[in-house]
């Protein structure tokens, strides 16, 4: 992992100002003007323009939200954007307050803040991840409106369906007013079936099996254990975000009545060996499933996280950080 990638996942402090599950952004440490925020992709990836057309559109979305926060705590004329920088290889941009050119010179000498102003500042222009996932998601929809009958308002369409859990009804009454066209879209399909699969895979039904290199589901669940399932990938900052939480799981409850199990989904198999290794999992795993489970539970974002009975039964489905302890603290009534 590059030094911005660990700041993503949290190994490495940062001033956070947002964050979802495909980006991060934080207070540059040596900024040019108050409120110097540096966005980046959680995939690492080298150069900006190598990423794909979606991805890039998401980012810039993104950027945009978290210029509004800057520029709602610092009044400027502008927030400029800027590219710049070959010292780490991870694609990322500047997002910096204008009123003048002058203000975005990197030739000109860095502010010197102390760690209290760097932390008011973020506090100032941080949202949190739901508020940032919801101001997305009303952008993308505003942006599908305004745009459904040319070539942008499907790939807003399809974007939009990927930020909430939406059941068949929603999915068809969005439809109502979409161009015919829109219902033939893979990813409107794609959500449909999510939404069939979170009906058949709620809390209180019984576990879908299925099978990867010979290993199936059912060797791990339904044996008599409670049993937490993470499904997660090495590049997804939020999925390492989490393993802190779940090894200090893992070493409180393991034993006779509880296990865990960690499916790696949408990765490469060394990736997710070498991830392993470096997360110190030591619990059961399934690696390199790909979208076999995503597509059988309705999972649309990882990390996703499950908790299932002795019975191989849902109990509780989307667990994120201290909810994770306290589902199984309950369920083992300790």
């Amino acid at each position: 992992m590059d030094i911005f990638s660990k700041i993503a996942a949290g190994e490495i402090p940062s001033y956070k100002c947002a964050e979802n599950e495909q980006f991060y952004a934080f207070l540059d440490i040596n900024p040019v003007g108050k409120g110097h925020t540096l966005v980046i992709p959680r995939r690492e990836v080298d150069y900006i323009f190598d990423m794909d057309d979606e991805e890039i559109a998401a980012f810039q979305v993104f950027a945009k939200r978290v210029a509004k926060a800057i520029k709602s705590a610092f009044p400027c004329k502008k927030v400029a954007e800027v590219v710049l920088g070959l010292e780490v290889p991870h694609a990322h941009i500047h997002l910096i307050p204008m009123n003048s050119e002058a203000d975005v010179d990197f030739r000109r000498e860095k502010l010197q803040l102390s760690k209290e102003e760097m932390q008011q500042i973020a506090d100032d222009t941080t949202i949190t991840e739901a508020e940032s996932d919801a101001r997305y998601a009303e952008g993308l929809l505003k942006f599908y409106q305004e745009n459904k009958d040319n070539a942008i308002g499907p790939w807003a369409f399809c974007n939009y369906l990927m930020y909430k859990d939406f059941s068949e009804a929603e999915i068809d009454a969005l439809l109502k007013d979409a161009p015919v066209e829109y219902a033939q879209l893979k990813r409107v399909e794609k959500a449909k079936n999510a939404a069939r699969q979170l009906t058949v895979t709620a809390e209180g039904q019984k576990f879908t099996d299925f099978e990867v290199d010979g290993v199936k589901f059912s060797d791990f669940i339904g044996k008599g254990k409670y049993v937490l399932v993470d499904f997660w990938a090495s590049w997804c900052g939020p999925c390492r975000g989490e393993m802190p939480n779940l090894r200090a799981v893992y070493d409180e409850f393991h034993g006779d009545k509880f296990d865990m199990l960690s499916v790696a989904v949408w990765d490469k198999p060394e990736d997710t060996k070498k991830a392993a290794e470096e997360e110190g999992i030591v619990w059961n795993q399934i690696i390199n499933a790909q979208q076999i489970p995503t597509d059988l539970y309705g999972i649309q974002g990882i990390p996703h996280i499950i908790f299932f009975g002795p019975d191989g039964t849902i109990l509780k489905r989307g667990l994120r950080g201290d909810d994770i302890r306290e589902a199984v603290a309950e369920a083992l009534g300790e």
